[in-house]
Order: C-alpha cells, then structure tokens, then sequence
C-alpha cells in the first residue's frame, strides 16, 4: 500500500499504480482515510520533505513503514501512472461489508427494483456512509460535531459521490424527529443510546435491516468506554430486537482485548416494534 504525500499536481503528472494520495499538508484531517492502524505501509514523498521525521509520524500512529521513494524532480521509474485517480485504502466496519451483499440480495426479494435509503448513526468520518453510497444506496449520516460532518462530506466528494449529512445531537429528548423514515438500514458503529432504540424500530421499513455493532460489558477493564450507560449487558442487542429475525449475532474481541456485540437483524413484516 502505497501513501503518495506529494502535491496533487506532482502526483497527477506520475505515480506509483495503485497509490493513495494525501498530500502532506492535508495528513492530520485525513488520516481516516488510511488503512487500519498498525498495517504496513509504503511512502512517496519529496526531496525537501524529512524523512525520518515522517517515519516517526506515521509510527506514532501505529503505522510501520516498509519502503519509500523519494522524488527528487527528474521522476522515477515506478512513477508509470498518471493522472489524479487515487486508490480507497481505508475500510468500511467489516461486520457491515460481511452482510451488505446479504441484505442488498434479500431487500431485492422484497422491493424488487427500490433506490433503498439507509441511516448511518454517528457516522463519524464518514466512511460506512461513503462505502454504502459506493454500493448505491442514498445515505443520510448523522452526528453531532460539524468538524466530523465535514470530513464525511469531503471523503464522499474525493470518491465522487454524494451523502446527506444531518447535525444532531440525538440524545436530546425528540431530537430523532429530524431522521429520515422509510429506511432500508440503519447502521450504528460504536456507539449507544438506549432511548433510541424505539425510534430506529420505526423508522425501518418492513423487512428492512438494522447492523449494530458496539461495546459490551469488560471493554471497561481494558479503557473506553467506562460509562454503563455506553456498555451493553450480554446478549443485550438479541433481547432488544428478539421478535426480528436475527440474521447474525456474535459476541468477538477486537485487538485491544475490549469485548464488542453484533447483531444484524431484519425488521418483520406484522409486527413493527
């Protein structure tokens, strides 16, 4: 995986094949846009750019770099690529990419030939909302700081694709009034409000999904979340929708040692709590 932190016109007249380019200057607010921490990684960067400098930036970011190639202005010959198309290296959650092409086949069954609409709550920078508008799905996300907002937007622009964005804090009482309804999916990554849940019932449509993916009771031993009212107890998330069909659940433990539960379950078609 090839990080290009060149200038985006450096870039455009040659680079490595499949590179992803970050300019520099640009590093800091984009580095969701990486792969995940402590992958391995390769630099292009240019001659008046410190090179030991960077390699300690990106190791404090839990990233170990395995090459680089510095361009010194006459080119170089792995610069075969021209042009500004710039290779994804981050990922989607990948509890929501496992089921995506399950869900999208069984909403097929039902509403053959819908435009499905799908929610992306604290969506963060964006990057489940982008990987579902990439699949072709209309998708709203929703946070409450701006400063998130916009890196969503901007990721969305760079692929060239479009999501709606709403600014909310939805843990004020009615705050959910500004969702949209008639939903397909929703996804929530990490994150919990218990009040919510009823509102999310109703705002999917029959036979529609919900993927949620979140902290559950031990991830407090190990750091964050600490707050019981941002942990689920066990086997919260199945007795929360047991009367919708569970497509998949699992209880797994991410790298850090912190617990997490998952759940993807589809809304019935005669009982919509």
């Amino acid at each position: 995986m090839w990080v290009d932190l060149r200038t985006i016109d450096r870039y455009r007249e040659g680079h490595v094949p499949n590179s992803c380019s970050i300019p520099l200057k640009e590093l800091d607010p984009r580095l969701h846009e990486l792969p995940p921490k402590g992958s391995h990684i390769n630099l292009v960067f240019s001659e008046d750019m410190d090179a030991q400098a960077l390699m300690q930036r990106f190791k404090g970011h839990s990233y170990t770099v395995n090459d680089f190639i510095i361009d010194r202005g006459e080119g170089h010959s792995s610069f075969v690529e021209v042009g500004e198309v710039s290779k994804r290296l981050w990922t989607p959650a990948p509890y929501l990419s496992k089921h995506i092409k399950t869900i999208e086949e069984k909403l097929q069954e039902i509403y053959p030939g819908k435009q499905h609409e799908a929610l992306d709550v604290a969506c963060g920078c964006g990057r489940e909302a982008v990987y579902l508008a990439e699949r072709g799905w209309s998708v709203t996300g929703v946070d409450f700081q701006q400063i998130l907002l916009d890196k969503a937007n901007q990721l969305a622009s760079q692929h060239k694709l479009s999501i709606k964005t709403i600014l909310s804090d939805i843990e004020v009482p009615g705050a959910d009034s500004v969702l949209p309804r008639g939903l397909s999916l929703i996804h929530v990554g990490r994150y919990l409000h218990r009040p919510l849940f009823p509102a999310m019932k109703e705002m999917i449509i029959p036979g529609g999904f919900v993927v949620y993916h979140t902290f559950m009771r031990g991830c407090e031993q190990f750091g964050r979340p600490k707050n019981p009212n941002f942990i689920l107890e066990e086997q919260e998330l199945k007795r929360i929708f047991y009367n919708w069909t569970i497509i998949d659940y699992s209880e797994q433990f991410l790298d850090d040692g912190r617990p997490i539960q998952l759940i993807v379950a589809q809304k019935p078609f005669l009982n919509n709590s």
